[in-house]
């Protein structure tokens, strides 16, 4: 492939992949772990139903709470945990 094809292969690339131009991204949370395994996930929604606190979901999978919340947050959305009392912070 020459170059011009290869410039225009990366073009076209990145106009449909990529919204921002480079340097106008801000990517928000990108020091947090926002992956989980499904034994993680599995054990999170037994620990979130038995009204488990937030420091103390933390502290279980050695994670900041900013990282539980999202999770939280997720599994919410996705209606694989239902509100509860003591809300988020659970107790």
């Amino acid at each position: 492939m020459n170059v011009v094809a290869a410039n225009m292969v990366i073009s076209k690339l990145e106009s449909r992949y990529l919204k921002n131009k480079a340097g106008e991204t801000y990517l928000a949370l990108e020091e947090l772990n926002f992956q989980w395994t499904k034994q993680e996930v599995k054990d999170f929604n037994y620990l979130w139903q038995e009204g488990r606190t937030l420091d103390e979901l933390a502290g279980y999978f050695k994670r900041t709470q900013e990282e539980v919340l999202l999770l939280a947050l997720d599994q919410g959305m996705s209606g694989k945990i239902q509100p509860r009392e003591g809300g988020l912070l659970g107790g």
